[in-house]
């Protein structure tokens, strides 16, 4: 199982020195580089031989999954924009969370956002797979958002995409929200694409941070459910605060962990 962290560009130095496998990227920050800007981040990656091998933070909230202000068209041309840089920074797989574009108001047909959505998916899904690049549907916890807030739900548009490059990304952090942190994976498995963990910063649900020392335990446990159904893809520290020591303590854990039960 590889290892990454979660990164704003100007970030990137800071994860190779800590010697993470790979750095997963914002989508929304590589669409919105300049050309110049552009070339400059593929020149980097390819410098410091830390591959980009996932893609989070997918869109803006301009660019809509479900809900008002819905256009297909213009999600397919983001979507294809975004694929080509992503190919160029060798991305195996990004992944659909992005809270600010699938939130529904009040009374909102919820049957028509399940089309938007599996539109949506469908369409990006078939613009990456065009570069090989895979694409996992995230559940939500529902301080993020209202929408697809359970990985059944998840599962169930993945699966009605019937697509060999889309799936899941799993999220224990947003399981935790959602109270469904210790389901059986055994359904979901043959799905995962990517997996993100983390923890809250300072009891504020709405910001995560890396592992906390008094929770080691239980996200052993995680990777120890992880290990038990053969997964063996990427999985990334998801965080909202810089780097720093304890990204290494939570890297150091994480490593330690996943080769104990590989053992």
């Amino acid at each position: 199982m590889k290892v990454g962290c979660t990164a704003h560009i100007p970030e990137i130095p800071s994860i190779h020195a800590m010697g993470f496998d790979f750095v997963e990227l914002r989508g929304r920050e590589v669409s919105a580089l300049s050309g110049p800007e552009m070339d400059a981040l593929e020149r980097q990656i390819d410098q410091l031989s830390l591959p980009c091998l996932s893609l989070n933070a997918y869109c803006p909230p301009g660019i809509v999954i479900a809900g008002p202000g819905f256009d297909l068209r213009r999600g397919r041309d983001y979507a294809e924009a975004l694929a080509r840089r992503a190919a160029r920074l060798g991305v195996a797989v990004i992944g659909i969370g992005s809270p600010s574009s699938r939130r529904l108001p009040k009374g909102f047909d919820r049957r028509l956002a399940w089309e938007q959505a599996r539109a949506f998916t469908s369409e990006t899904a078939e613009a990456f797979a065009k570069y090989g690049i895979k694409t996992g549907f995230e559940a939500l916890g529902f301080c993020f958002c209202n929408f697809i807030n359970h990985v059944e739900e998840a599962l169930k548009l993945s699966e009605s995409l019937d697509h060999a490059h889309a799936g899941l990304t799993l999220d224990f952090y947003n399981m935790e929200r959602a109270q469904e942190d210790g389901m059986a994976l055994d359904r979901c498995a043959p799905h995962i694409l990517h997996v993100h963990i983390s923890d809250d910063l300072n009891g504020d649900h709405e910001k995560r941070a890396f592992l906390r020392a008094d929770r080691f335990a239980v996200h052993r446990e995680r990777l120890r459910r992880l290990v038990a159904v053969h997964y063996d893809g990427t999985l990334s520290l998801e965080v909202d605060i810089p780097s720093g020591p304890a990204a290494a303590e939570s890297l150091a854990f994480l490593r330690g962990t996943i080769a104990e039960f590989h053992a």
